[in-house]
């Protein structure tokens, strides 16, 4: 096993370079979780990946309407931009609450991460929006021990925080449209009461309502996400 992973190793740093020796575009690799087959996810390493850098970690997390391979395609070039490892978990039925034990199969997946993947581990940060913003601050939640910091946007339920300090240390971005308002399931006041609850329990915490924006991840959220965690990433 440890030759196969020194071998993926070498044709991973030969793939992410051209031919004439310039950085190639970022490499895309989908694999399954060696403690649960059933468990897939993609791994994105940016241009020019060097295997001997630790590299920040971004986990998006995709939507109950949507798969790991939108996340890959929504969040794969800023990732590549701004220079971080992106996973992209796939999650079936009932991930928002982790009913499958998907925080577990995360730190699995990450668990495998170090040794073919090195990241920085004091860097890592949680991305999700609707169903996938249910899941990554229940994520956080649970596993504040490895998690840095999360950005939820337009979830339509939110747990309590925890007020141990250990959970307290995690920050978050809470983002909603403004128009994300139905009667029934009114984001924009459970993101509002959500932000309430993190400030009131002593988390560092920011909170955005978008104008104009209905339930959908625009532009501006990705784009408002990437400069939270860099500037988290910066002043670390």
């Amino acid at each position: 096993m440890k030759k196969i992973r020194i071998l993926f190793l070498v044709v991973s740093v030969l793939w992410g370079l051209a031919p004439n020796g310039q950085a190639a575009q970022p490499r895309l690799f989908e694999r399954r979780l060696q403690k649960n087959i059933t468990q897939t996810y993609f791994v994105q390493t940016p241009q020019g990946y060097n295997p001997d850098q630790k590299y920040p970690l971004l986990i998006a997390v995709h939507s109950e309407k949507e798969t790991s391979r939108d996340a890959v395609d929504q969040w794969g070039p800023l990732a590549d931009r701004e220079n971080y490892i992106l996973i992209c978990p796939s999650f079936s039925l009932g991930f928002e609450t982790l009913q499958n034990k998907e925080d577990l199969w995360l730190m699995h997946v990450l668990l495998e991460l170090r040794s073919d993947f090195p990241y920085d581990q004091d860097k890592v940060y949680l991305v999700g929006f609707s169903g996938g913003g249910e899941c990554v601050h229940r994520m956080a939640f649970k596993r504040s021990n490895i998690v840095q910091a999360v950005c939820v946007f337009a979830a339509a339920e939110y747990d309590i925080p925890p007020t141990l300090m250990r959970n307290r240390q995690v920050k978050f971005f809470v983002g909603v449209g403004e128009k994300d308002n139905f009667v029934k399931d009114n984001r924009v006041s459970k993101s509002q009461k959500f932000y309430n609850l993190l400030k009131v329990t002593g988390y560092d915490v920011t909170f955005k309502i978008y104008p104009e924006t209905g339930q959908s991840l625009t532009e501006a959220m990705r784009e408002d996400a990437m400069m939270f965690f860099n500037t988290i990433r910066k002043s670390q």
